[in-house]
């Protein structure tokens, strides 16, 4: 994660705060990730993947810190999210501060790294600094059928926890996998393609037609709905079982 100069990093986990924060004009600049840079306290939305971790930090301007209350909360969150606060001020948390304040400018930083079920459009997101009336707001997108590529994995071991076979997954990334052996921590991987379901389209008529299994296409699309028939027009992430001697046995078809 980037870091930004100040004369002292110090990092305060915001779920054990005991600070209080009054906020001089409530204006926040959105420094990572630089491509969506902007100012004010909309900001654009964040693309993300699964097994990617997505750090959003707002610069804030000079705040007072008084003793004895909440200084950056956060009431809904992903599953899993981190908030925090970096101080960009020779400011030690430990040390309480007198009845007037201190000012310091922090960094406030919104950590996550989502997962496969985590697939869908959360929309505006929001941070709030105590005794600000506006809060830091932001929409993060996790795209399905997308995967990132983390320390130690593998095309095998990828492969493995989508119970499909490792050369399935590097054709699905032609131009980026010129080899199997070439993965690098924070690649993100296409797992599949993805199919416009047609009206009719049952989990179990596409599981046979694709050749996996009703469980592994559930598993690609948390946000679908789990009824039998299936909606037209939705976008299913589909990892397409192209060996016919993997293919599931169904009675009457033969691959």
């Amino acid at each position: 994660m980037k870091r930004f100069m100040g004369s002292l990093f110090l990092v305060l986990v915001v779920l054990c705060s005991t600070l209080f924060v009054s906020v001089h004009g409530c204006n926040y600049v959105l420094v990572q990730p630089e491509s969506a840079v902007s100012s004010g306290n909309v900001v654009p939305i964040i693309t993300s993947a699964a097994g990617c971790l997505v750090t959003i930090v707002f610069r804030t301007g000079e705040l007072t810190v008084l003793p004895d209350t909440d200084m950056l909360t956060m009431e809904i969150r992903p599953p899993g999210a981190m908030i925090r606060l970096e101080s960009l001020d020779q400011f030690v948390f430990d040390e309480q501060p007198d009845a007037d304040g201190v000012s310091v400018e922090f960094n406030a930083i919104f950590e996550w790294k989502p997962q496969l079920k985590d697939a869908r459009f959360y929309e505006g997101l929001r941070m709030e600094l105590a005794s600000c009336t506006d809060p830091i707001t932001f929409s993060i997108e996790v795209v399905k059928c997308r995967y990132c590529v983390n320390e130690r994995d593998s095309l095998h071991s990828i492969a493995a926890d989508f119970g499909t076979h490792w050369t399935q997954i590097w054709s699905s990334n032609p131009d980026m996998l010129l080899s199997p052996d070439t993965l690098t921590t924070g690649d993100e991987l296409a797992l599949g393609n993805i199919y416009t379901t047609q009206f009719g389209d049952t989990w179990k008529y596409l599981s046979v037609r694709f050749g996996v299994s009703i469980d592994s296409l559930r598993r690609l699309n948390p946000d679908m709905t789990t009824a039998a028939i299936i909606p037209g027009g939705l976008a299913m992430c589909v990892m397409p079982e192209t060996c016919p001697e993997r293919r599931p046995a169904v009675p009457g078809i033969s691959w």
